[in-house]
């Protein structure tokens, strides 16, 4: 699953000449921490005196990058911290509907931004993107991107192929257990998705009309917002055809996770 942190702290900064006032809101940390925090105030004042473009300075940025470091430093591509406008996107996530291609992202072993899965129906695998796919390289003139995906965020790589309906973005792709790289043109669409799945199976696997049915395929694709709800319905569409299902195949391949 994905880890968010989310920010919850406040910050004001003011700078006068080479020294720094810094008022900070919910600054209490736990007893039993024993931080030192000069080095990291006398780098802050430091920026502050010696940055050559320091109309460039923005105190709320630094303040968030300094967590994403920390968070960073853990080595987990999954446990990040999330400034406000990320934040919203993943709320857009979770909620299941949202401007872009139509993809699950993640790692793979080797920490290499991958295609979990491409949503069913969706730009993406129309265009012939396949789960394992590893995202090389990004291009998006519009939005002035062109960049490969090398040790670049989740939310960075979210960010940046998400965009606005009708626009395009090229995604270089390789897929699993071949060697020449590809290029897949997209076009970006409102993309829906679902938490939950419910199919109807024969004794063959096949899937069937209900009333034909012996087994039922539940697939959890996702945690959101509204999976609580949506499961539940699956459930009761399960259960409504007792006692000609004989069983449940729950699937939770391609779940990327939540919270």
């Amino acid at each position: 699953g994905v880890g968010y942190w989310l920010g919850i702290y406040k910050l004001e900064v003011k700078s006068q000449k080479s020294k720094v006032r810094v008022k900070i809101v919910n600054k209490a940390v736990p007893a039993d921490k024993d931080l030192d925090f000069s080095l990291f105030w006398q780098a802050w004042a430091k920026l502050e005196e010696k940055y050559l473009l320091k109309e460039d300075l923005d105190e709320k940025k630094m303040f968030y990058g300094a967590i994403q470091g920390m968070t960073a430093s853990l080595g987990d591509p999954y446990t990040v911290f999330l400034p406000p406008k990320e934040n919203k996107q993943v709320k857009e996530d979770l909620n299941g509907s949202f401007e872009g291609v139509g993809i699950r992202l993640g790692f793979n072993k080797d920490k290499r931004l991958t295609v979990i899965a491409p949503l069913k129906g969706m730009p993406a695998e129309a265009a012939g993107v396949k789960a394992g796919d590893l995202i090389l390289h990004l291009k998006d003139e519009q939005k002035g991107i062109d960049e490969d995906t090398l040790d670049m965020s989740l939310p960075t790589a979210v960010e940046k192929i998400r965009g606005q309906r009708g626009t395009k973005i090229t995604l270089t792709l390789l897929h699993e257990n071949e060697t020449e790289p590809f290029e897949a043109e997209i076009t970006r669409e409102t993309i829906v998705v679902p938490s939950v799945e419910v199919e109807f199976l024969n004794a063959d696997g096949a899937k069937v009309d209900v009333k034909d049915a012996k087994f039922a395929h539940l697939r959890l694709m996702r945690f959101g917002e509204l999976t609580a709800d949506q499961w539940d319905k699956a459930i009761l569409k399960i259960k409504n055809q007792k006692p000609k299902i004989k069983g449940l195949i729950l699937d939770v391949r391609g779940n990327p996770g939540g919270y």
